[in-house]
């Protein structure tokens, strides 16, 4: 059942995502090694996976049909090649 409480830690975990995802896009971009920029992004995932979990609460599970991913988030979470980079070129600047 969605409350108020609820919500807001919705939009907690969503303004962890954003920093997580720009903190990665730096990193990236100032070239740090592949090692960290992989924990990095299972960072991320595993918050992605605590937002997907507190989204299906919020809405409940009758609703759950209408939580739909963004385009964003879908397009980000694709498979990649093992030898590319975790992160598109995102200029932040």
């Amino acid at each position: 059942m969605a409350t108020p409480n609820s919500r807001r830690k919705l939009e907690q975990i969503e303004r962890s995502l954003d920093r997580q995802w720009r903190s990665l896009a730096l990193a990236e971009q100032r070239g740090q090694p592949a090692a960290v920029l992989e924990r990095m992004y299972a960072a991320y995932l595993r918050t992605l996976d605590a937002y997907i979990v507190c989204a299906r609460a919020h809405v409940g599970k009758l609703d759950y049909h209408k939580l739909r991913p963004s385009a964003a988030m879908m397009d980000y979470h694709q498979p990649r090649p093992a030898n590319a980079s975790p992160m598109r070129h995102v200029d932040y600047r």
